[in-house]
């Protein structure tokens, strides 16, 4: 893995005031080091993350579950995800697939799909 990445886990789940309320921090925690990262997200992912944190399976699959479901059945994996932007606030991240092919995609969702499928870096 390159030097220039940090790999980081999801610590846990905390509600956090936010204008219109709902908001939640996703706190990253470095993997063998005691940093940690807060990153603002909707309640719909928190929520969904929450019961990945608890092992709850809820009783339909889910929009992640989804996407996670038809990127297998393509043949296609993660090989991680990398957050490597702040930009007005916004954390902004990318998904390194096994080939040379990136996505972008949305904050919440990439934290989805990496819960489900990849591991999850940081831009130093």
């Amino acid at each position: 893995m390159d030097n220039d990445k940090i790999q980081v886990d999801i610590l846990g789940l905390s509600p956090t005031p936010a204008p219109g309320g709902g908001g939640y921090a996703l706190i990253l925690k470095e993997i063998g080091g005691e940093r940690r990262l807060p990153i603002i997200i909707g309640s719909f992912e928190a929520q969904h993350i929450a019961l990945e944190l608890e092992g709850i399976k809820p009783p339909r699959p889910l929009t992640h579950d989804l996407i996670k479901n038809v990127i297998e059945q393509l043949g296609f994996s993660i090989s991680y995800v990398y957050i490597n932007e702040l930009r007005d606030g916004t954390f902004f991240a990318k998904i390194k697939w096994m080939s040379e092919v990136w996505m972008k995609l949305i904050p919440g969702l990439r934290m989805l799909l990496h819960w489900r499928l990849s591991s999850l870096f940081l831009f130093t």
